[in-house]
């Protein structure tokens, strides 16, 4: 069964002006992934619009990358982000609509790294979703493949504080021109 969105990420600019700065805390950590690894073919759950994919792509390397997202709205930015990328880093990117819980890719067995980022795991609300999910892409993975999983381990003391800190505030405003 698809978990649903909401109205959350079909604002996808909004979704990137929220995250802008969460580059420099995770990119660190996918990069040495892949540098550890050096996979030939990669696939993202839960891509988004590329926040993290593209930044990989920079890298030295030829590997092969996949997207894979259940938002229509975050698939076509990142196909726009991709259109101002240089051809041989456009060539090396294949996106897919669908579930991470019940995607079949056509490289279905071929991918030595895959990697759910950015706490997305809590896409999945129940455990036999995510059961799904792990056993699917246990079947894309090679003999030798890595599956890594970025998620959120609450700390209970900034969990506490929470509401003693003020909040992010973003407004948004629709103009319309005179003519």
């Amino acid at each position: 069964m698809p978990y649903d969105m909401g109205e959350y990420y079909e604002h996808v600019s909004d979704y990137d002006l929220e995250y802008q700065g969460q580059s420099e805390q995770d990119i660190p950590f996918w990069r040495e992934l892949v540098t550890r690894y050096t996979p030939q073919r990669v696939l993202e759950l839960a891509c988004g619009s590329g926040r993290i994919g593209l930044e990989l792509l920079h890298m030295s390397g030829n590997f092969l990358l996949e997207g894979l997202d259940v938002a229509p709205g975050m698939l076509n930015a990142y196909r726009r982000k991709l259109e101002r990328e240089p051809e041989s880093v456009q060539r090396r990117v294949t996106l897919h609509e669908g579930d991470m819980s019940d995607f079949e890719l056509e490289n279905k067995g071929k991918f030595d790294l895959i990697f759910l980022p950015f706490n997305s795991i809590a896409h999945l609300y129940d455990l036999e979703q995510q059961m799904d999910a792990f056993k699917n892409t246990h079947d894309h993975l090679t003999s030798n493949g890595h599956f890594v999983v970025d998620t959120f381990l609450p700390d209970i003391d900034y969990l506490s504080n929470a509401l003693n800190r003020p909040s992010n505030v973003y407004l948004e405003d629709e103009l319309e021109s005179p003519e």
